[in-house]
């Protein structure tokens, strides 16, 4: 891709907030205020690609999640991003009804469909507020990005929603909402995909369904990836699997340190919460302004403190050359020192930011490893890991004097069950 997933995606927010118009010059601030109005799903993807410092650039002046409390603000337009849904329409309509911005531009997450558009156009014109109604867009960003080339589609329990008790009607919604979030990433990048499936599943359900998508969109024209005048930039190929092909990964007690953040600590949409003392603090934990969180991510826990503990060396060494730096300034004569004095001062800036990244990571691996150690987590990896089955080593992990929870326990039988051979005959019984 000749640019990033987060990179694109941030660019179609940021033109959103200016009203669907340009994009801002880098070094440009807004010079019309907004209020941003959306729901959770909203707030989720544009969380880890703006801060508050980035929405007030853009002229956002108050964001707002759709189902609060809010006051009029008649003089000022309001930008809404939501789903489209039932609830959300209503909702957008008693707004209308209420007056509570001077103009409404409408930005649904993924595609508005014909029944809910009629909704909404008959509650507003109900209400006598239609003309509050500025445009409405179908924005396709039904996606999170985390990194700029890691997305999630931000589904809770999407395998249990095809393989658990469910009716048709609920599967194919759920399929629906998969094919939309992938739809709304190709959209993103411009891209017309290759798509392979293996047959008989839910992955070939989306397949197909991503497939008529994607053809629909390109005859009509549908978004400004596949708009009038537009041209594919390339065709990536996408391989769509269902979990179950890897079931037992996401089961696995893991080792390295962005895993164990997700599996131990209260990490999600690129933030971190832990309890440091005796109050709850949040770190944000991002490739693109975290050097140390880029290298370490995906190492092995161990590596990580190592990494820490030279890193806070390092640059406990680099303090002391500044101190060092100004003093020999103060001894020089006034043109060295002058110069000197502002090479410490422009270097400083930059160590203490460093720092405080790193003493972040500090605390952040404290509270990773006080739980590891309450739970004997690398003793459950290891036996997930070990290429020898050991029955004794099993009972023990299993038994009462483990300090091991309960999801543990059942994570380690369902890993070593899915992993068994047929000639595992301890494990069987």
């Amino acid at each position: 891709m000749d640019k990033e997933l987060k990179s694109k995606q941030c660019a179609a927010v940021e033109r959103m907030l200016n009203l669907n118009g340009s994009n801002l010059a880098s070094d440009a601030w807004s010079d019309q205020w907004k209020v941003l109005v959306y729901d959770s799903a909203g707030r989720d993807i544009i969380s880890p690609l703006l801060n508050v410092a980035q929405l007030r650039r853009n002229g956002v002046t108050l964001h707002m999640l759709l189902d609060s409390e809010r006051e009029a603000i008649p003089d000022v337009p309001a930008i809404y991003f939501v789903r489209p849904t039932a609830e959300n329409i209503q909702r957008i309509a008693e707004d209308c009804k209420n007056k509570l911005y001077g103009s409404m531009h409408l930005n649904f997450i993924s595609k508005l469909e014909r029944r809910l558009m009629e909704d909404l156009a008959r509650l507003v014109i109900d209400a006598g507020q239609f003309q509050i109604i500025s445009k409405i867009f179908d924005q396709h960003l039904d996606f999170v990005t985390l990194e700029p080339r890691l997305f999630t589609l931000n589904h809770k329990n999407s395998y249990v929603a095809y393989n658990g008790n469910q009716s048709e009607a609920s599967i194919n919604e759920t399929m629906k909402s998969i094919t939309n979030g992938v739809f709304s990433m190709l959209a993103t990048l411009e891209a017309m995909p290759i798509i392979r499936a293996p047959p008989n599943g839910p992955s070939e359900m989306v397949a197909r369904q991503l497939n008529e998508q994607l053809a629909t969109a390109w005859a009509n024209g549908t978004g400004a990836a596949f708009g009038s005048g537009s041209t594919i930039s390339s065709r990536p190929l996408v391989v769509l699997l269902d979990r179950a092909v890897d079931f037992g990964s996401i089961l696995q007690h893991t080792c390295t340190y962005q895993a164990i953040l997700h599996d131990v600590l209260n990490y999600r949409m690129n933030r971190v919460n832990i309890s440091e003392d005796g109050a709850n603090r949040t770190y944000d934990l991002e490739v693109e302004n975290d050097a140390f969180w880029k290298k370490n991510a995906p190492l092995a826990f161990p590596q990580a403190i190592e990494d820490n503990s030279n890193e806070l060396n390092k640059i406990k060494d680099l303090e002391k050359e500044v101190r060092s730096r100004t003093t020999a300034s103060d001894q020089s004569g006034e043109d060295q020192a002058a110069s000197g004095l502002l090479a410490t001062v422009d270097s400083l800036p930059e160590l203490l930011e460093r720092k405080k990244k790193v003493e972040s990571h500090s605390s952040i691996l404290q509270a990773a490893m006080s739980v590891i150690a309450a739970r004997q987590l690398p003793v459950f990896f290891d036996a997930e890991t070990s290429d020898r089955f050991d029955k004794d080593k099993l009972i023990e992990l299993m038994g009462s004097s483990s300090k091991g929870n309960i999801s543990d326990k059942l994570r380690l039988l369902a890993v070593l069950s899915l992993n068994a051979e047929p000639s595992d005959t301890p494990l069987l019984q």
